[in-house]
């Protein structure tokens, strides 16, 4: 039958574009549901990133070394941003960081074997923590991984030394064996001549709480010791910063945890059902809490 050039043209190109639908329709095929309706993509091509200075930001970056921690070899940071640092409170350095060759657990690779970075960093005297001083004064819930430097006993708050802190967060795997991090670490107040200290007896501790059951803490950095009378259960503390800076502290801190304030002669005095706080702040060298014994009717 006699067709049209017209005709012929349009045939010929409608029939072009069956065949591009089988091609396209085949190739959906091939990209089949797999387990409940998932599509199987093609894997992305392998990351061309193997050291850290082709991570942008790290060219001629320096290396990464802080006290009493490890790192993997070749571990470098820009600069650290400061905060925190006001009237005897930390300074908080937080690290941008990049390390080669290793995996998100920043395992290192010592004379003894790999060992995660956290994991090492309990051999160099740092312990599991759940807090981090993040803006320089009050501990807060840890984000991320936290420990602490120095600490006798972790559940009490109590530390043998300067406490130090540090935070472990965002590990990130940007290319083959190359991991980026943040870190933050305190850096402790300057510290006051506390005069009190007994030269003999039980030293007294670093300390982070007054009331841990309460959320109650001590300024940063605080020396606390017991100071028990017959009518009184105490302590008596020696914290860096000024008398002014205690005391804002402690009475945010006492505020928080549900105690109203309740004038008493010489003192800062705080209640909260029938008990009784008692701050007798003489200087930040050396302050006094005290609370009323019950004592036994005659």
């Amino acid at each position: 039958m006699f067709q049209s050039p017209t005709v012929r043209a349009t045939r010929a190109l409608l029939m072009g574009m069956i065949g591009a639908l089988a091609v396209a329709l085949a190739a959906l095929g091939g990209c089949a549901a797999i387990g409940g309706g998932a599509t199987h993509n093609a894997a992305p091509p392998a990351t061309s990133i193997t050291t850290c200075s082709q991570v942008q930001g790290f060219a001629g970056a320096p290396a990464l070394s802080l006290p009493h921690l490890q790192f993997p070899a070749g571990t470098v940071a820009q600069p650290p941003q400061a905060s925190g640092g006001g009237n005897g409170q930390y300074r908080v350095n937080a690290y941008l960081a990049c390390a080669p060759d290793t995996d998100t657990n920043l395992t290192v690779r010592t004379g003894k074997g790999p060992e995660p970075f956290l994991k090492l960093a309990q051999f160099y005297g740092w312990a599991p923590w759940n807090h981090f001083p993040a803006g320089g004064g009050a501990q807060a819930a840890c984000s991320g991984s936290c420990l602490a430097f120095n600490a006798e006993d972790p559940s009490k708050g109590w530390f043998l030394g300067t406490p130090g802190f540090l935070a472990l967060s965002d590990v990130v795997e940007v290319g083959k064996g190359v991991v980026t991090f943040n870190l933050r670490v305190t850096a402790p107040p300057p510290r006051p001549d506390c005069a009190w200290l007994p030269s003999g007896g039980p030293a007294p501790q670093y300390s982070i709480w007054y009331d841990q059951a309460a959320g109650i803490q001590y300024p940063p950095d605080t020396i606390s010791s017991p100071d028990d009378t017959m009518s009184t259960t105490g302590s008596v503390q020696c914290s860096p910063g000024t008398l002014a800076a205690v005391k804002e502290f402690m009475d945010h801190q006492l505020a928080a945890a549900g105690y109203t304030s309740d004038p008493c002669q010489a003192y800062d005095c705080w209640k909260k059902g029938a008990v009784v706080v008692s701050l007798q702040l003489t200087s930040a060298a050396q302050w006094f809490i005290f609370i009323p014994r019950v004592l036994p009717t005659p």
